[in-house]
């Protein structure tokens, strides 16, 4: 089975919201922006930390998770266009 590191982080982080730990969560989110080569790098729109609910951290998480997926698909997706073996279906 292969994972990436930063999927296993926002597992994580998503588990320590269900704990109310929403610092850790936003740690968690936050190591995989910093982590080297990612392409969407910098600190977190919006705050994890600061949310008051669980509902207001997950939206947040949600977010951020999702940015990070896109840009990943769309570096890639750019990588192999760069490469001609881009399939189109």
């Amino acid at each position: 089975m292969l994972a990436r590191l930063a999927e296993t982080y926002f597992i994580y982080a998503e588990a320590c919201i269900g704990l109310d730990d929403y610092t850790t969560a936003a740690d968690y989110v936050q190591d995989v922006l910093d982590r080297p080569g990612n392409a969407k790098s910098g600190t977190l729109t919006n705050s994890i930390a600061s949310a008051t609910t669980q509902q207001e951290a997950l939206e947040q998480y949600l977010i951020e998770s999702g940015r990070n997926s896109l840009v990943n698909i769309t570096a890639a997706g750019l990588n192999y266009a760069e490469q001609g073996c881009w399939i189109h279906g």
